[in-house]
This record gives C-alpha cells, structure tokens and sequence, in this order.
C-alpha cells in the first residue's frame, strides 16, 4: 500500500510538471497561429470563418484545441466573435493567455488587414513575454513538483505505515 501512495503522489507531481510543458506548447502554438494569421491577412482575402477553417487544419496548431470548436461553431451560424469567446471557454489555459487569445478574436475580422497586422504584431509581442514567463517558471518549478511529489508520496507512506 505505501508503494503505492508514493506512486501516486509522484505522478501527481510529474502530472503539475507536465502542464507547465502543456502551457509552453499551447503558447508556442498561438504564436505560430498569429504568425500564419498575420501571413494570410498580408497575402490573401478571406473572411474570418474561412481563416478559421483553414488554420484548424494544420497539425502543428493542435494544442489549441479552441479552433475546431470555433470552426464548428462558426458553421452552425454563431457570428464569429461570439464563436471564438465560446470555444475559448473551453480551453483549459491560465487566465492571462485567455485574455491575450480573447484579444486577438476582437482584432480578427474587425478592421482593415493592415490595422489588423499592426495590432497582432502588439498581441504577439506580448504571447512572446508569456512565453518566455512560462518557460521560466518550468525551468523554476519542475523539479520542485518532481520532488515534492515523491516526497510527500513517502511522507504519507511513513504516516500510514
């Protein structure tokens, strides 16, 4: 039985571990969306809903599980802005990349495509500092929950037994 809860506080702290790595890509993703948002707002003509489409295909963006959410919702005739707020609900992210990625579906679709570009430009810079906050704090805080979790694990197998 002690095995075993020190197995499982262990896999706790490697579980808290793993989402300060789950929040870097999901970061790393947004940045890459903005990048090709950015690319396709400079070179071609398409609505919002179309943009969404086409960026929910692409492999490298799956950690942002919002857009085929958006996408679907957008098909079912939820106006755009409405649709992304709705997915992004969804999304289990800290409230700071919320409120940056509520951001850039105000900019989407809502002013001429060099105005969008210019203010994207702004929301990216910023997604960069949450980065580089993120990757900080896994540098800071992953061993931590590596050892805490094995610690506490035998802390509590010490009590029990």
């Amino acid at each position: 039985m002690s095995v075993a809860v020190v197995g499982i506080c262990a896999l706790i702290g490697y579980e808290r571990a793993a989402g300060l790595s789950g929040r870097i890509k999901w970061l790393n993703a947004a940045l890459l969306m903005l990048e090709k948002v950015q690319a396709c707002l400079k070179y071609e003509k398409m609505t919002t809903a179309e943009l969404v489409e086409w960026l929910s295909e692409y492999e490298s963006l799956k950690p942002l599980r919002f857009l085929p959410v958006c996408r679907e919702r957008s098909r079912t005739g939820l106006p755009f802005p409405e649709a992304w707020k709705e997915a992004l609900k969804e999304e289990r992210i800290p409230e700071d990349d919320r409120k940056m990625a509520l951001q850039i579906g105000e900019v989407l679709g809502s002013t001429e495509a060099e105005n969008q570009i210019s203010e994207l430009m702004v929301l990216r810079s910023l997604l960069e500092q949450n980065k580089q906050q993120a990757e900080e704090e896994k540098t800071q805080k992953s061993k931590l929950y590596h050892s805490l979790g094995v610690l506490s694990g035998i802390g509590l197998a010490i009590m029990i037994w």
